[in-house]
């Protein structure tokens, strides 16, 4: 690969980092405003392997029920009154 061809790579994985680490910040925030807590503080498992590790797409009832037992597990309270009548 020439230098040329590998500047450019360079700069497109690093605008795709940037951009993504963007995205975790936002999809983090989201969280604590829908359940109260960071995923990452919860060690919601299957929202760490999609937003953060790329494995693949997630429904928003998968991230529900994934917060909802994480906090139950952890005996925390569930901080939004509509998911607790689901």
């Amino acid at each position: 690969m020439k230098d040329k061809d590998f500047q450019k790579l360079l700069d497109q994985a690093s605008k795709a980092a940037i951009q993504h680490r963007e995205l975790m910040k936002l999809v983090g925030e989201a969280c604590i405003d829908r359940f109260g807590y960071h995923y990452s503080d919860l060690d919601v498992d299957c929202l760490i392997d999609t937003i953060d590790h790329g494995l693949g797409p997630i429904k928003v009832s998968d991230v529900d029920e994934a917060f909802k037992w994480s906090i139950k597990n952890k005996g925390l309270e569930l901080r939004d009154s509509r998911l607790d009548k689901e």
